[in-house]
């Protein structure tokens, strides 16, 4: 939730729930709380993983997964409701973060692409678009330290803190990717991280049900020993 006004606060959720805009009151010490709109994401702005930016008077978001057309695109609303433009449908964006730096939007893709937005009220303007990382769900957010952007991938950030004997555990939520395909992006993400000799790291995997989906859950940890897969 954020405040978009003196008396309003704009309070959004992803999986299909959408967005409310209420009204704070005070009398006599007392204060009252009006919904002045309750709508669906496919009727109003909403957002699934990251905070809503209000900015000169206008929110900015990426749309939740189930937006419709507007699915992944990131798109600018008035407080009351009304969309003044989005991103377009070549220009989806995912989950990943997004931050507001020098009048300029910066924000993530899924697969660690990064894109430059400028932050007007009039159109959907692209300054620039460049491949970051070559990570999985790039979905951890921001930090800005003077003109530096730091950013990681998921899996990554979790090797570089994974420290000589800690276990990691993660898992393809959607279980799309053929085991072979998700062992090799971990690998990937463990060489970024200076983990990529097969002596550091070894990891067991598995098929899993969970809420009716085959999951795949790989462990890994840092020790002697040589990689290992099995089923």
């Amino acid at each position: 939730a954020i405040p978009v006004g003196d008396d309003q606060i704009f309070a959004t959720v992803g999986y299909s729930r959408g967005s409310r805009l209420l009204k704070l009151s005070e009398s006599g010490g007392k204060y009252s709380v009006e919904v002045v709109y309750d709508k669906p994401p496919t009727d109003v702005l909403a957002c699934e993983q990251q905070t809503p930016i209000f900015y000169n008077g206008l929110i900015y978001g990426i749309m939740p997964k189930d937006a419709g057309s507007l699915m992944g695109q990131f798109v600018c609303y008035k407080p009351d409701g009304t969309m003044v433009w989005s991103s377009g449908q070549d220009n989806r964006c995912g989950l990943g973060p997004f931050i507001l730096a020098d009048n300029k939007f910066y924000v993530l893709g899924d697969e660690a692409e990064l894109t430059m937005i400028d932050a007007t009220k009039n159109e959907y303007v692209q300054l620039g678009h460049a491949d970051i990382l070559e990570g999985h769900d790039a979905w951890g957010p921001f930090a800005l330290a003077g003109s530096r952007l730091l950013l990681r991938d998921m899996n990554t950030l979790a090797f570089e803190s994974l420290r000589p004997g800690g276990l990691l555990a993660t898992f393809s939520c959607s279980g799309a990717l053929e085991l072979s395909a998700f062992v090799g992006m971990l690998f990937q993400s463990a060489r970024r991280a200076g983990r990529e000799r097969s002596d550091q790291v070894s990891w067991f995997s598995g098929r899993q049900p969970l809420a009716q989906k085959v999951l795949y859950f790989v462990s890994a940890f840092v020790a002697p020993s040589a990689w290992t897969v099995s089923r």
